[in-house]
């Protein structure tokens, strides 16, 4: 009988665990595969020249895929464009701290 009843207890200590863990809030974290997005394909040099600021990427991304930031990076010789959808993932400006 005693046995029984451990088990029984056991067994309802387990449920309410697992009721109160089912219950608890989730935090959605954000990635980097879902702040950034590539703009489209190639978008060549005139795209990410950095002598214009701010460059296309980063004007076209903001105005066209109403992203917080656009950022250029080249992959196998190639420019890409990548739409920033976070602030934690966007580039941050320098600071002039010394």
């Amino acid at each position: 009988m005693a046995k029984a009843i451990k088990s029984l207890s056991l067994l309802i200590v387990l449920s309410i665990f697992l009721l109160l863990v089912s219950d608890m809030p989730t935090t959605e974290a954000q990635d980097e595969r879902q702040c950034k997005k590539e703009y489209g394909g190639d978008v060549g040099f005139h795209f990410c020249d950095a002598q214009k600021y701010p460059t296309m990427c980063r004007q076209n991304c903001i105005k066209d895929k109403g992203a917080e930031d656009g950022e250029c990076e080249m992959e196998l010789g190639w420019w890409m464009c990548y739409c920033i959808f976070c602030d934690e993932y966007a580039p941050q400006p320098p600071t002039d701290d010394y």
